[in-house]
Formats: structure tokens, sequence, C-alpha cells
């Protein structure tokens, strides 16, 4: 039975229940409410996209730097070489004998008139330059200098090393570099062969300050040159506007007297610049593999300076050198000499090694001595694959493959079209008691 007591003291308390109504809102606050909540979007969507616009150079050079993208062939357009070299000799002169003699020849008279020799022309007076044409002279050569600088870039390479007491020590090196070329994936470096001492990392210093990384993409030991490579998707769309990939002259036109700027690094300093001109050309200097054609220029740079020679017209001629010669003089080598092997390495891919060096018997020597026409080796570099094969100094190469070779030229191209890690058949006459006889070789090459 309920108690009735607990009836009354339940009713006692729900005798007053307050309820709170809620005050109904209205159309001026929503409206507040909702500009809240679009400007919160706005503002959200503003950083997301400048968010997303500079860290995606970062994020792409993180995924493409990874990956191997599929890159579009390069070609590199030959210089024809000159067959004949310009002539240096003055054209004759007439004498005032000849010229009488000729005379009595076409006037058989038996009283010879007087002739009346003409005067000598007056020499043209030197042209007078005042400092204001010297003024332009060096602001038009300025104004050269400024516009190169868009193709230069800077290459540092990183590594790391331990000392005795197992400290982290770091290495850096500073190199210059041009801009060689711009595909659709890639911006192509031409540098030093020396970044390759810094496997660690390698960086790319643009005209503009930006810094990305590189990969080392070939090299050639024997002329000191690597091509590095940067993705086109890690540069800014500004930077890629403003750099640009410096020309490759042809150096097959310069000539004894042509002003030429070093660029790079020919004092040890980035950006630092030099100013002579062509002294002498050879074009018969011994390299590995190889003949070149070598500029030969007045500049006193000193053996650590490296870079690049360019003539007036912004245009690559040659690549700074200290090592086909051992001369006082700064020397480069001719840059059309290298263009072959310069779309080799562009395409990622490295040039046979035979490992000789040697010279082309002389059309002469083969009628007075009877030694065969090809190339004479007059060395063998040790523990290359000539030198693993037997061949010897002195031997005279015929012969690689199906292929005759009569010049070092001919050696030079046939290697340039080769692969590396392939067999070739080299025919070569080595000297005998009595006569040259033939021996054939399998040489397997190497890369460069």
């Amino acid at each position: 039975m309920p108690d009735p007591n607990k009836e009354a003291k339940k009713k006692e308390a729900e005798f007053i229940r307050e309820k709170i109504v809620k005050r109904p809102e209205t159309l001026r606050k929503r409206l507040g409410r909702f500009l809240v909540l679009l400007l919160c979007a706005i503002l959200f969507g503003a950083v997301a996209s400048l968010t997303f616009v500079y860290t995606r150079p970062y994020f792409d050079e993180m995924i493409n730097g990874a990956e191997t993208a599929p890159t579009q062939e390069i070609t590199i357009p030959k210089d024809d070489e000159p067959t004949v070299e310009p002539e240096t000799t003055l054209p004759a002169v007439e004498t005032e004998s000849e010229s009488e003699s000729v005379t009595e020849s076409e006037t058989p008279t038996a009283t010879a008139e007087p002739i009346e020799l003409p005067s000598e022309p007056e020499s043209a007076p030197a042209p007078e330059y005042s400092i204001t044409d010297y003024k332009l002279l060096s602001k038009t050569i300025a104004g050269l200098l400024s516009e190169t600088k868009r193709g230069m870039v800077t290459v540092t390479g990183v590594t790391t090393d331990v000392d005795w007491f197992n400290n982290e020590l770091e290495k850096k090196g500073l190199f210059s570099g041009i801009i060689a070329e711009i595909t659709d994936t890639e911006v192509l470096i031409l540098t030093s062969y020396d970044v390759t001492e810094y496997p660690g990392a390698l960086k790319v210093t643009f005209v503009d300050g930006t810094t990305r990384s590189a990969q080392i993409k070939a090299s050639d030991r024997y002329v000191g040159i690597a091509v590095a490579s940067v993705p086109v998707l890690s540069l800014q769309e500004q930077t890629r506007e403003l750099v640009k990939k410096m020309v490759l002259g042809n150096s097959y036109g310069v000539q004894s007297g042509d002003t030429v700027i070093a660029i790079g690094r020919p004092y040890g300093m980035s950006g630092s610049v030099a100013m002579g001109h062509i002294s002498y050309i050879s074009a018969d200097v011994q390299g590995v593999d190889a003949i070149y054609r070598v500029l030969y220029t007045d500049l006193n740079l000193p053996e650590k300076g490296a870079g690049f020679l360019m003539n007036l017209d912004g245009e690559i001629v040659g690549v700074l050198d200290r090592t086909l010669v051992d001369e006082s003089m700064t020397c480069a080598i001719a840059i059309s000499n290298l263009k072959p092997m310069l779309e080799v390495l562009y395409n990622g891919k490295s040039v046979p090694y035979l490992g000789i060096n040697g010279m082309t018997v002389p059309d002469e020597v083969t009628e007075q001595t009877g030694m065969p026409s090809g190339v004479y080796v007059t060395e063998v570099i040790q523990d290359s694959p000539a030198y693993v094969s037997r061949i010897q100094n002195g031997d005279v190469i015929t012969m690689i493959d199906d292929k005759e070779i009569t010049t070092m030229k001919d050696l030079q191209s046939r290697l340039e079209a080769g692969e590396p890690d392939s067999t070739v058949t080299v025919t070569v006459r080595r000297s005998g008691k009595e006569e040259y006889r033939e021996i054939v070789f399998e040489v397997k090459l190497t890369a460069r």
C-alpha cells in the first residue's frame, strides 16, 4: 500500500518547476554568424593556397628527384672543321723591275717613254678615341656580362667525414657552371669534374639566389667536365623565366688576336671575370683517345682558376684547361671539339674509353719509311683497356671493327659513336724485323 506521506512530498516538490525558453534568433544575428563562417573559409583557402604555392617546389624536388622521369633526346649541332687553314702570307707585290719588264714586253718600241710611277698613298691618320668612347665600350661589356649571369650558376658540393676522434667533419667545394640546356624535364649544368668528389649532396644556385638539389648525370675525367641535372619542376616559375641557356659558339671561327672573356671562377672566386686575347691556336694537341684544338690566351690566371672562354657575342668558345699542356699560359679546349662528347654526356651516357695517346701518321712518313697509314700509338695508359689487351707503344691502329682508321679524328669519332662495356676488334700494324705485321685484338671498352 503506497505511503501517503511520500506522495505528499512528491507533489510538494513538483509544485514549482522552472522552464527556460530561448529567445528566438533574429535574421541579423543569423546573417552575422554566416558572414563570420564565410570569412573563416576564405582565410583558410588563402592560407592553403599560399602554402601549396610555396611548398610545391620542395615536394616536387623530393618526388621527382627520387623518380627517373623520361627525358627527351638532346642533340647539339656540330661545326664543320675547316679543311684549309687561312692564309697568313701576303699577296705578291709587283716590283718596279717587274713592272718595267712587263711594260717593255707590251710595248716593243725602240724608245721607251718615261713611266710616271704613282705616288704612294698617304697613310690614314690613326683614329682618336676619347674617354667617352672608352666608357661606352666598358658599359657595353658590362651589359654583356650582366646578361651572361642569367646563364651562370654556382655548384656547391658537400660531403661528410669523421676525424680520428669520431667527430663529423663537413667538406664543401664551390665550382662554376653554365646552364647548358633546358628541356621540359630538367636543367642541365655543365661544370667541373671535381664535383664528382662530393657524392653526399650537390646544390645549384641560380642567378636569383634560388638553390636546388642536383644530381650528376654524366662526367668525363680526361677532359675534366661533368653534367649535373636539376628537375625543372623544382624551380618556381619566376626562376624558370629568368634563367637562360648559354650558347655554344663555333670555335673554328676564333682567330689569333680575338678578344675573349674568361667567366666562371677564373680567379678562384665565383663571379670573377678576366678579359684578354687569343695569342695562339694549336690544332693538334694530344689527349686521351682524342686530339684537340687548343686556344692559348694572354690571360695570367692562377692554377685554381676554372671556367669558360666567351667571345664578345656572348657565346662559349672554350673550356679552361690546365691538364693538356704543361705551360704557364692559360689555355682552353675549343668547344667545337667537345660538342660530340657533350651530346653524349647530355643524354646521360659515357664515351667509351680505349686508353691511348696517339698521332696521325703523316703521308710523308708513309712514303719515306713505309709506315702504314693510321694512328701511331705514342702512349698506352696503364690499366686501360688497350693496356689490358696488350696494345703497345709504336703500334699503328688501322681499323676498329670494320671502320678504317687513318687519323686521330677517325678514332675519336668511332669511340664517341660507340658504347661503354662493348667489345671491339682493333687491328694494328706492329713493326717487325723486316716489315709491319698485322695483329688483331679483342678489346673490351670501358667508360671514360
